[in-house]
């Protein structure tokens, strides 16, 4: 195929010129075109329309020599050469496109998108699906971009299915639809795309509109894994922690965790940090482990970020460092990290590593308890408890330690539990204690099974006949 004259230069210096109403009058230019007469011909015939701006002129082109089996050609001479016209026309779009791109011309660029996608190109109309769901050179409207990215997967352009299967699964521009979404990725696994293949993987790890299957998430992840995507990377370094669909291996959960922050993924060299902190499949070393957190908060990692400040808090492979400690929790804090808005309240509270402040420790309490953190529902009903905050005795602490507990928080389940169990801010009520306390017994709270046990062996004033009815009683109620 001969491609006449530089034809994205021409274009380019023309739309560098106009203003954004004349960028389709421009790029509507007439176009000229060459083609072979004879798909399995050396021969070569130039069409050219003529155009007081464009002149033929024959190059050469690089494929003409190289052999090719001869398929016969149906199409009439004027459908190949509006086909011709067409991927030129195409192939000059494109390269406009990423010269707005470079210059942040990001209106004429959406323009240019409309004029691409309106040859009905699978690219093209992606590139605009695109452009509508991030607001490139326009404002952002999600329903436009599902329906284009709907229609470049109905012209089979393989990379429209895993955004359309994300759009399904965030309600995007459509009513949120799993089955769907699961279906896309299926397809975007199929032509090999790894963050597919994780996604994929997630749906059948959480039994999100497919049946839960463990051993299946797991290769679906290695698979994107083994090809270096480090979201898949790090689930399976998380399976092998936990035997989660594999067997259960320290030694590769850290080589995968290893693999992972020696490309720079920031929760990588967290987790590695961790475990070197806590001794997990290493020989404890706070020294490297500070190492590795230093690196990963360096890399934006928030809980790295906590792990620094509590370890110059603790002296933990650092001197004590209450200045340093302040410094890293409120990196953490202020870019939204719950626990370190606590750890800090906690320090605010207490006039360690800065001036005492109790109306900010208050603020921080109460801005991570807006964000739901269980964590300090209950620190903050702690600080009122020892006296730390003024406490107006109004029940607050009882409806902070409920809420937590209702979160799934085992420590507020068994504060709830204790609450019944002695009659603090609450009336006194043995089968209701029960049933907290077994709530967080269940969830693997020691404390909670031994005062379960205090009120079966009549510690409590109640007989074995009562407390076997209690937790009857309790178990009925579904606990």
């Amino acid at each position: 195929m001969i491609f006449l004259i530089s034809l994205g230069l021409f274009l380019s210096k023309s739309l560098s010129a106009q203003d954004n109403d004349d960028v389709e009058a421009t790029v509507n230019l007439t176009i000229c075109i060459a083609a072979g007469e004879d798909a399995c011909s050396d021969n070569e015939v130039n069409y050219c329309k003529d155009n007081d701006d464009i002149k033929v002129e024959e190059l050469e082109d690089a494929e003409a020599s190289e052999e090719k089996d001869c398929i016969i050609d149906t199409r009439t001479e004027e459908e190949k050469v509006a086909e011709i016209k067409r991927n030129n026309t195409i192939k000059a779009l494109k390269k406009l496109s990423f010269k707005y791109e470079e210059e942040e011309e990001f209106e004429k660029q959406f323009l240019i998108y409309q004029r691409w996608a309106a040859l009905e190109d699978g690219a093209g109309i992606f590139k605009l699906a695109h452009a509508y769901q991030a607001g490139i050179g326009t404002k952002p409207d999600k329903a436009l971009a599902y329906q284009n990215y709907k229609k470049a997967a109905d012209l089979k352009y393989t990379k429209a299915y895993l955004a359309l299967g994300k759009a399904y699964a965030k309600g995007e521009g459509i009513a949120k639809d799993m089955v769907k979404a699961n279906k896309y990725y299926l397809l975007a696994s199929d032509d090999d795309n790894l963050e597919a293949h994780y996604l994929l993987s997630q749906s059948y790890a959480k039994g999100d509109a497919v049946k839960k299957d463990l051993d299946k998430a797991f290769a679906l992840a290695k698979k994107a894994a083994d090809n270096e995507y480090q979201d898949a990377m790090l689930y399976v370094a998380q399976s092998y922690e936990i035997g989660e669909g594999v067997e259960a291996s320290i030694e590769l959960s850290n080589a995968w965790y290893l693999k992972t922050a020696s490309l720079g993924n920031a929760y990588g060299q967290y987790h590695l940090g961790n475990h070197f902190d806590d001794a997990y499949g290493m020989v404890e070393n706070n020294d490297l482990a500070n190492q590795w957190y230093l690196m990963a908060a360096e890399n934006g990692a928030l809980e790295a970020m906590d792990a620094l400040g509590r370890n110059y808090r603790d002296g933990e492979g650092f001197d004590k460092d209450f200045e340093q400690s302040v410094e890293w929790f409120t990196k953490a804090s202020d870019l939204g990290h719950n626990p370190s808005k606590v750890h800090l309240a906690d320090l605010y509270l207490n006039g360690i590593g800065a001036e005492k402040d109790k109306q900010k420790a208050l603020a921080l309490y109460k801005e991570a308890i807006e964000d739901d953190s269980s964590y300090a529902m209950i620190e903050l009903a702690r600080s009122y408890q020892y006296g730390l905050l003024k406490y107006r005795g109004n029940g607050e602490k009882f409806r902070l330690y409920r809420r937590a507990a209702q979160l799934g928080d085992v420590r507020g389940m068994r504060l709830v539990g204790q609450a019944y169990h002695y009659g603090s801010e609450v009336e006194r009520d043995i089968p209701e204690a029960i049933t907290w306390y077994r709530k967080a017994a269940a969830a693997g709270d020691t404390v909670s099974e031994r005062r379960l046990k205090r009120i079966f062996e009549k510690e409590e004033g109640i007989d074995e006949e009562e407390a076997i009815q209690a937790l009857l009683d309790a178990l009925e109620a579904g606990a």
